[in-house]
């Protein structure tokens, strides 16, 4: 957190705890032993009680957050874990109007279960705004900017509330930075602004060659940043959107198309974690919890998600190859999502056992992970649905192979190509999987012929062009 005690800058708090009863400060104290003594369970039970009391006192919630940290920090955090807390910030923030200090205590039961969440932040600084309790609405929206510094909303709501606290360094820093990465954002040029005169001590650095300020004085820049800032409608329009459904959802909450419907516009503005939240809601519901197809759809949604933090962790990884600590970060998220795939997908045949689709994603799952014997015997099952019918034989194929049975394997790409009409890229790796059984039996001629259907449709299909040269080349030297 920034707000720390200090000589100089002491914790601004709404309810200053100096001001309030000694015994209240004892207790405080008494959390904080605690935590360091390793009781941060006793730590979190005191201040929990003291913050819904005085929710004003962020010297309490600090410690109480201390504790929340401290009692996580042993604990191994999978990045798939938290989202089951999304839909209870956002209940949460269906309520705040009507009771934000409800809000507040709800936005401190997440964070007891996850210190680090960014909607339980916000939530509580949203909370602590409608209560008119600046102090405490600046240490929350710290959280969710220490955890989320690009979330445009959080940023400007700090920045705002930096400037109400009488903070204007601390204001500028974080619309310096907005501005940087939102150009066009005309609210943070307006705070900033509004900052620039509060910071009295410092006014001659508006004129500073190279940094913002100066940039917004250039007519012709200012054009192009407003006209940069007319890309943000199609956000605007999805967060009304995604407003109107909430109220839907208050007032039918057993509607199961609402918890698609807001699945799909949170699927939309990129915001997974709130997506699958929002289907995990669903499928709660009495009507969804026989719904297959929510399940099919969180899976789908899971592993988009995955997928897409992979990617970027990768991308990590390119900018910063030897840096040891990636490495193991991305290795870390591979194993997560090879445990969440199989023990999901093993569940879904234990209760969908007539799922043969379900059964072929099983199969191929247990096949990368090398559980051969596992993956032949789900992939067999899965052969009677006729839309992963090929596909079941393919990795059949390929299960045999591994085991060097290819005799078996070449049976079943021999199936496969059989069922396959025409030539498409599916068909091609099938004749060269059958090719490379062919190779390995030791039977050339019948390598060759297969890789000559794909030589005749698709020259540039792997080393297909050279394992034909180099078979013409061996005849004619003989």
């Amino acid at each position: 957190m920034i707000l720390k005690t200090s000589v100089n800058f002491p914790i601004m708090s709404d309810q200053p705890l100096t001001e309030l009863d000694p015994r209240i400060r004892k207790q405080v104290e008494k959390a904080k032993k605690s935590i360091q003594s390793g009781s941060s369970g006793f730590a979190i039970e005191i201040c929990m009680g003291l913050v819904e009391k005085y929710p004003g006192c962020v010297e309490a919630r600090e410690v109480l957050h201390d504790a929340q940290k401290k009692a996580h920090s042993h604990k191994k955090k999978s990045f798939l874990s938290g989202l089951t807390s999304k839909p209870l910030s956002m209940m949460g923030g269906i309520s705040l109007k009507k009771d934000p200090a409800k809000a507040m205590i709800q936005a401190e039961k997440i964070l007891k279960d996850d210190p680090e969440s960014v909607d339980a932040f916000r939530l509580l600084g949203d909370a602590a705004a409608a209560k008119e309790l600046p102090h405490t609405a600046v240490f929350a929206y710290e959280g969710a900017y220490k955890q989320a510094p690009s979330n445009l909303d959080i940023a400007k709501k700090l920045a705002t509330f930096y400037l109400e606290v009488d903070r204007p360094d601390d204001c500028i820093r974080v619309c310096d930075r907005i501005i940087k990465e939102h150009p066009g954002d005309g609210e943070a040029q307006d705070i900033v602004k509004k900052a620039s005169v509060a910071q009295s001590m410092d006014k001659g650095k508006w004129e500073d060659d190279g940094d913002f300020r100066s940039k917004l004085k250039d007519k012709s820049e200012a054009e192009s940043l407003e006209q940069a800032s007319r890309t943000t409608t199609s956000e605007e329009n999805l967060e009304k959107l995604i407003h109107e459904t909430y109220e839907k959802i208050q007032k039918e909450p057993a509607n199961l198309n609402n918890y698609k419907q807001i699945s799909t516009y949170y699927h939309r503005a990129g915001d997974y974690e709130s997506a699958i939240s929002w289907i995990q809601e669903a499928r709660k519901l009495e009507s969804g919890e026989a719904d297959v197809s929510l399940e099919r759809l969180e899976t789908k949604l899971y592993r988009e998600y995955v997928e897409n933090l992979i990617q970027a962790k990768k991308e990590e990884m390119e900018a910063d190859p030897d840096n040891e600590e990636l490495k193991q970060e991305l290795e870390s998220m591979l194993a997560d999502r090879k445990e969440y795939l199989i023990s999901h997908s093993a569940d879904m045949v234990k209760r969908y056992p007539n799922d043969y689709s379900a059964r072929h994603q099983y199969g191929e799952l247990l096949l990368e992970d090398g559980q051969t014997d596992l993956a032949i015997q789900q992939l067999q099952i899965a052969l009677r649905n006729p839309k992963v019918r090929i596909s079941s034989l393919n990795l059949l194929g390929q299960a045999y192979k591994s085991k060097e049975f290819y005799d078996m394997a070449a049976e079943q790409f021999e199936t496969a190509k059989g069922e396959i009409a025409g030539m498409n890229d599916v068909k091609k790796v099938v004749i060269y999987n059958l090719a490379e059984c062919y190779e390995k039996m030791g039977d050339m001629e019948k390598a060759i012929d297969r890789y000559k259907e794909i030589y005749a449709s698709d020259i540039g299909f792997r080393d297909v062009s050279k394992k034909i040269d180099e078979f013409y080349a061996n005849r004619n030297k003989g």
